[in-house]
């Protein structure tokens, strides 16, 4: 999903082979330099929260890690909880920014 300025997208990594880790991001294109950076500018916003701040290749990331979806096999509460990551990481950067949420 694309919006001005960031993208959210639904990362599935490998291990051993198999699909072990599964993680919404809100990447940030062009900033993976910047990941020190962005820790301290949203430190506040990100207290209490389980959003990571992650280097994603030329990108910086605000991470939350979701339950794997696991193809052929996608079970309807795992797909829900990552919707619902989307969700909050979106609600969370434009509070954070103090954009118009909706």
């Amino acid at each position: 999903m694309r919006y001005p300025g960031y993208t959210l997208i639904y990362k599935m990594y490998k291990k051993n082979g198999l699909f072990r880790d599964c993680v919404m991001d809100l990447e940030l294109a062009g900033r993976g330099n910047d990941v020190e950076l962005l820790q301290r500018q949203y430190q506040r916003e990100l207290a209490g929260t389980r959003i990571l701040v992650q280097k994603t290749e030329k990108s910086a990331s605000f991470r939350l890690n979701v339950p794997a979806i696991v193809p052929p096999d996608f079970d309807q509460e795992k797909v829900r909880e990552a919707l619902q990551a989307a969700v909050k990481l979106k609600s969370w950067w434009e509070a954070a920014n103090g954009l118009r949420t909706g």
